[in-house]
Formats: structure tokens, C-alpha cells, sequence
């Protein structure tokens, strides 16, 4: 399996058969130059301004930094013979080197959402990474320049948009692990682990009741607090701190019959 955008024929007609070619994505092919690097690749989603996601898995004996990871990726579909184009080539920290993820959903303002690794130890032939949702305001045709200032043009985990600064607000009871989708709105669905009694500072690896609360898994919903179309107002963005103290969860699974409850997180605001 390898990553492909369809294009229609001339003439295209829905209803008729072959109707469409292949064209594989460039940089993410299988076999490359008689190598094997990728065990596959895939797109994951395309937008009205023909940007593309996707993935490709390295194979395990051919792992980057210990990892055999998922390569986050983009390609121009406007371009009849598209290229991959690697986020850890993008400058943005938080899409290092070896890092792997999911490429999950993409909106016409080119706005990515996904999870990727939140930490760099070994994990070929280690422990899992730590992984956590993020956000990439990608530049490309279509992109409001005004709407991605408002993320300082930034990739950000999403934990660092739903930071208030309150050890003892609603937010910290939340760490976004995973998101799913986004739409123009900027409202994001994604999976979090929820602390209910809140985790004990505002650390992206805080405790949970000092290592002895119980976390569960849960679906959220992101909602901005500010419009993002308009001009006049600016987001206050704050990273949370990054704790290095291992974390041992005491509960929650990522199995899919885990039912959750919809959990309200969302940005500050500040106005010009």
C-alpha cells in the first residue's frame, strides 16, 4: 500500500468506468531506488485547495533515532505529479526528528490536526513514546495569513491552546492526546485522558492526584473562544512547562469501546 492522489480523466463522467488516474505520491513510494524504507504509506485526507496529508511507516529494521516511526507528510495535488514534502522538514520543534504520528485531518484553511510523539527516547526496541494532539497552520495556496498569525505561524501541541494557567480550572483536567478533525470554525474533536480531581500544576506531564488519581479516557471538543476570522483579536497563546517525571497512568485505555464524556476545553482570548 503507498500513498496515491486519484485524478479524473478528461471527459470524466461519474458513472462510467475508469474514470480516474493514479499517481503515487513522490519521496513516499515502497521501493525507492531498489530500497526498502516503507513498509507503507497512505493520504489521510485533501482539501479544496488540493493540500494533502498523509503518513508513511518506516520498516522496522530501518528505524530513525530508535524509531520506527510514522513520517508525517504533505504533497501539492494541484501538481499532476505530486511530492511528499516531510514535516520534520517544516522547522517546527515539535515535528523533530524520528518523530512519528498520524496525520489525521486537514480544513480549506489549511489548518492539520493529528497526534505526534511529545517525547524523543529510544522505542525501537525500548518503551512507547508519550504522544499528544496537535495543530499546524501549514502556508500554502489559500492561507489566511491574519487567521495563522493568530498561532504565530506555529505548530502547537494542543495542550499549549488549552492552557489558562489554572492548576484548579477546568482545562487542567484535561491532556488532548489525540485529535480527529477539524472543520472552518476551528472546532476540534479529539480524544483526552481526564483527570477529574485535575492534575497537579499545569505541566504538560503532570501527575494525576500526585500519581495515585485515576485517569480516563475521553472525547472533547475544542472550541475556540475567539473568532478566528476576525482581525481585531489576537489568541494569548502560553505553553505549558514540560515536566520530565515519568508518568505511570493508573487507568484508561485506548481500546475503542471506551465510551466518553464530552469535555468542553478552550482557548483564551485576548483583544487587541
Amino acid at each position: 500500500m503507498q500513498a496515491a492522489v486519484f485524478y479524473p480523466k478528461d471527459g470524466f463522467a461519474g458513472v462510467a468506468a475508469d474514470q480516474w488516474d493514479t499517481k503515487f505520491i513522490r519521496r513516499v513510494e515502497v521501493e525507492q531506488s531498489g530500497d526498502y524504507i516503507y513498509s507503507n504509506s497512505k493520504a489521510t485526507d485533501i482539501n479544496n485547495n488540493l493540500l494533502v496529508i498523509g503518513e508513511a511507516k518506516r520498516r522496522g529494521d530501518k528505524p530513525s533515532n530508535g524509531a520506527a516511526n510514522n513520517r508525517l507528510f504533505v504533497a501539492d495535488a494541484s501538481k499532476g505529479d505530486p511530492e511528499a514534502i516531510f514535516l520534520e522538514d517544516s522547522g517546527q520543534s515539535i515535528f523533530f526528528n524520528s518523530a512519528g504520528g498520524q496525520a489525521k485531518a486537514v480544513n480549506n484553511h489549511n489548518e492539520i490536526v493529528g497526534v505526534i510523539d511529545a517525547e524523543s527516547a529510544r522505542e525501537y526496541n525500548g518503551k512507547q513514546r508519550r504522544q499528544r494532539g496537535f495543530i499546524y497552520p501549514y502556508s500554502f495556496e489559500g492561507t489566511d495569513s491574519a487567521r495563522a498569525a493568530k498561532f504565530q505561524n506555529k505548530a502547537w501541541w494542543l495542550d499549549d491552546l488549552t492552557n489558562d494557567g489554572q492548576d484548579d480550572g477546568n482545562n487542567n483536567k484535561f491532556r488532548i492526546v489525540a485529535a480527529s478533525d477539524i472543520n472552518e470554525k476551528g472546532e476540534i474533536s479529539a480524544t483526552a485522558l481526564y483527570c477529574a480531581e485535575g492534575y497537579d500544576n499545569t505541566g504538560h506531564n503532570a501527575y494525576c492526584g500526585g500519581g495515585t488519581g485515576v485517569e480516563k479516557v475521553v472525547a472533547v471538543k475544542l472550541v475556540p473562544t475567539i473568532d478566528l476570522d476576525d482581525p481585531g483579536v489576537t489568541a494569548d497563546i502560553t505553553a505549558r512547562s514540560v515536566d520530565q517525571a515519568p508518568i505511570e497512568r493508573q487507568g484508561g485505555s485506548f481500546g475503542p469501546w471506551m465510551l466518553g464524556l464530552l469535555g468542553l476545553v478552550a482557548w483564551n482570548r485576548r483583544r487587541k
